[in-house]
């Protein structure tokens, strides 16, 4: 089965191949960034909150559901294990992105300052898929 959000290290070479070309770094990292945040996730939650907003606070919290779900069956299948970190970003990821998107949780969020959440976002989407690179 295939693993569609599994991150992984790319292999410095490719067996059979005496002369495989250099691991593109900015390829390496937008494929990361793409798979770590939970896009199918905050589709479902801006839909739903589009549709009936007055619902968005039990809303955010069903779509967090959601990301472990989908996360933990992406990432695994039967010779790996789900890889939990990859799948704690994507959640902490789908959290500051409600909370940039001035949606809450149980009816917490940021009320006063929405720069926070959203400078929160900004750092952590850019700066996780240079930190964390997957399984070796």
């Amino acid at each position: 089965m295939a693993t569609p959000f599994r991150i992984g290290r790319t292999p410095p070479h490719i067996a059979g191949l005496q002369d495989a070309p250099p691991a593109d770094p900015f390829k390496e990292y937008m494929d990361r960034l793409a798979r770590l945040i939970p896009s199918e996730a905050l589709l479902a939650y801006v839909t739903g909150y589009g549709i009936a907003p007055q619902h968005g606070w039990w809303w955010a919290p069903v779509c967090l559901v959601l990301v472990l779900v989908i996360r933990t069956w992406g990432t695994s299948d039967r010779s790996h294990r789900p890889q939990f970190v990859a799948i704690g970003i994507s959640a902490v990821s789908f959290v500051l992105w409600v909370l940039s998107m001035e949606g809450n949780f149980f009816h917490q969020g940021f009320e006063h300052d929405m720069r926070i959440p959203a400078l929160l976002t900004i750092a952590w989407t850019a700066v996780l898929p240079v930190v964390y690179r997957g399984d070796k």
